[in-house]
């Protein structure tokens, strides 16, 4: 769990701690966080922390994925919109369907 609280971290606003967690361990990407309602992406998408987004993207983040609330990282994202340009353009690289799109 310690791992997982670390990585929710390094998603927020530290790309190089990001990114050793990641190496290796690319189903981290995809974790819930301590709490149990967001995932990595979901953290670093709704901070607007454009290069997390890309590692987490690389690593095999689910764009689909859902928080507690319902929504994806797209929708959280929505006040940045470089994040949002970022993952609508991996979506649409990816053929992903409904990735926030509302």
């Amino acid at each position: 769990e310690r791992r997982v609280g670390s990585l929710t971290h390094s998603a927020l606003k530290k790309p190089k701690q990001l990114e050793q967690c990641l190496q290796g361990n690319s189903a981290a990407a995809n974790q819930l966080d301590p709490d149990g309602d967001r995932r990595p992406l979901h953290w670093a998408a709704a901070r607007g922390n454009t290069k997390c987004v890309e590692l987490l993207l690389h690593a095999g983040a689910d764009l689909r994925a859902v928080d507690a609330t319902g929504q994806t990282a797209v929708q959280l994202a929505r006040p940045h919109l470089e994040v949002v340009a970022l993952l609508s353009a991996w979506a649409n690289r990816r053929g992903v369907r409904k990735a926030g799109r509302s």
